[in-house]
């Protein structure tokens, strides 16, 4: 998946202007783009002329489409009349690092524990670190005395951070089996345990799982995510958790994993309503792939009954077919 985050502050007096053009382009996306996750706008609570813009798309060819969209054309000039961008970043979740270790925060939450401050740095922008810097964060951290909850948070991010930089240096299909790895993905979800008894939902913790859970291959763990984000779909942050237990989905079929790939989709499936309509093909996809012929036909038989987007009724229809006269 692709997606993007800008900071932007509206021009004095351009603020409805914007909003109205922002409710215009939004009501179009979603109408014309079922490759969009979501496209929604956030407001300072400081600064009511600040927002941030998020938005983010299945793949390349779906945020192409937007960025080439006739309405876009029309209507992206005119909003950037009415504001300046003072950050913006495009983020590929299956990029050389991992999009989950960039920090998912509140736009209006402020931090000021001091003591924590390098902590955070070595998390935020652990790209710049090496390992030996995530076992010393590690051990100090460890050692630092402080009851905010945010210790146990950093803390479960730096040992998810270093267990997958030594899986990736070591570069071994087989490193779940390495011991240290292991014990570095139980520190970091006893950790994440931590936080959520202490505040359910902290820094919306549920997409740190997600990761946890997709790079140890915790399927059952993955099975209770999904459960648990079954409610509440219209929150970004739930949005964000679940287009990442999605591209979990697609990693594990990309990746030959079919039967850890059928179970989150079909998890998803059963749990999500709605779900995303692409998982009733992939499914059949899946299913076909492990021999499974009729199983595969049901999913494609519900792909036909129950999905909106033509294009992809059609493909399951010509998929049907198909498996009929093998």
């Amino acid at each position: 998946m692709i997606g993007g985050i800008k900071h932007v502050v509206i021009h004095p007096g351009k603020d409805q202007e914007f909003l109205k053009l922002f409710g215009i382009l939004k009501a179009e996306i979603t109408k014309h783009e079922p490759g969009n996750v979501y496209y929604d706008l956030y407001r300072s609570r400081k600064d009511p002329l600040t927002y941030v813009v998020t938005e983010r798309y299945r793949d390349e060819a779906a945020w192409k489409a937007h960025q080439n969209s006739a309405y876009g054309k029309t209507l992206f000039p005119q909003m950037r009349m009415k504001f300046a961008i003072t950050t913006s970043a495009t983020l590929r979740v299956f990029g050389a690092i991992l999009f989950i270790l960039c920090p998912i925060h509140s736009f209006s939450e402020q931090t000021t524990i001091d003591n924590l401050k390098p902590f955070r740095e070595l998390v935020d922008h652990h790209e710049k670190y090496q390992i030996a810097d995530l076992d010393r964060g590690i051990t100090d951290l460890k050692s630092l005395q402080s009851d905010e909850i945010e210790k146990p948070y950093l803390l479960g991010m730096l040992y998810l951070i270093r267990a997958v930089a030594v899986s990736v240096k070591r570069g071994a299909k087989d490193h779940l089996k390495d011991a240290d790895i292991q014990e570095d993905f139980r520190q970091s979800k006893a950790n994440f345990d931590s936080v959520e008894a202490r505040e359910p939902g902290y820094r919306y913790v549920y997409c740190k799982y997600a990761e946890l859970y997709r790079y140890s291959l915790d399927e059952a763990g993955m099975r209770m995510l999904i459960h648990k984000l079954a409610s509440n779909s219209s929150s970004v942050f739930v949005k964000e958790c679940r287009a990442q237990i999605e591209d979990t989905g697609q990693l594990y079929a990309s990746s030959g994993l079919l039967g850890e790939a059928k179970n989150i989709y079909a998890a998803i499936v059963n749990e999500w309503k709605p779900y995303p309509e692409y998982t009733l093909e992939a499914l059949g996809d899946i299913e076909k792939a492990l021999g499974h012929m009729d199983s595969a036909k049901e999913w494609w038989l519900r792909c036909v009954n129950e999905v909106q987007d033509r294009t992809r009724v059609q493909r399951c229809r010509d998929k049907l077919g198909s498996g009929s006269q093998s």
